[in-house]
């Protein structure tokens, strides 16, 4: 199923359940709204698992600093972003390239137009049923990919447009390499976040994967 993630202020909650409800009934998977509004580790992984953003921007969602915090998260994550605009407030400077649908404060009626500008909700890809990953989860090497001797180096990272990339962490990894970076820790271990351009022909997207680079810097 394809995983949506919805932004709102707490003042437009309404609106929210309404388009979870609408979506849900789509065949998509919307996060709920305590996800969205809980610790910053729940809303961060829904985010980081959903395939497109939907943010209903008012003027309250401007003043919301959790609104601009998760905005600015799902663009550091290049996560498809539409913009429903309540009200005639101005988005924010990083949104002005989003696509823009304007809905009534109740959201009624304005799904088919959402549906439009999202991934198709049947579009999960083959390894992520088989799995249960997310796009941008890292995938081990299969048929079709590099030999197995090999298999251990390697890493399939499937885009948000269903591509799959495979990876040499001999080279992705290398702290003098060209591959952006974030580091975090996980348990105690330093965890690579590596930000990874899709190779397919006409692709551009860049997925954000977390990989244990030990050994390989």
């Amino acid at each position: 199923m394809t995983r949506l993630f919805l932004i709102n202020s707490v003042q437009d909650e309404g609106c929210a359940a309404r388009l979870r409800a609408d979506l849900t009934a789509q065949g998509y998977v919307v996060n709920a709204g305590a996800e969205q509004a809980g610790a910053a580790a729940a809303w961060q992984a829904a985010l980081r698992e959903s395939r497109a953003v939907v943010l209903v921007w008012s003027t309250a969602a401007a003043q919301e600093a959790g609104v601009a915090a998760q905005v600015q998260r799902a663009q550091w994550l290049h996560k498809r972003l539409v913009l429903l605009a309540l009200d005639a407030t101005n988005p924010l400077d990083s949104l002005a390239q989003v696509p823009a649908i304007t809905a009534a404060p109740d959201c009624a009626s304005v799904v088919a137009q959402l549906v439009a500008h999202l991934p198709p909700a049947g579009d999960a890809a083959l390894l992520s049923d088989l799995l249960g990953q997310a796009p941008g989860d890292v995938e081990p090497a299969t048929r079709g990919g590099p030999a197995h001797d090999e298999s251990r180096h390697i890493i399939g990272v499937r885009c948000a447009q269903g591509h799959v990339t495979y990876y040499d962490k001999r080279v992705v990894c290398r702290a003098d390499g060209m591959v952006p970076r974030a580091v975090v820790l996980r348990d105690g271990k330093q965890i690579d976040q590596l930000r990874l351009r899709c190779t397919t022909g006409g692709c551009d997207e860049i997925t954000v994967v977390e990989v244990d680079c030990e050994g390989y810097r």
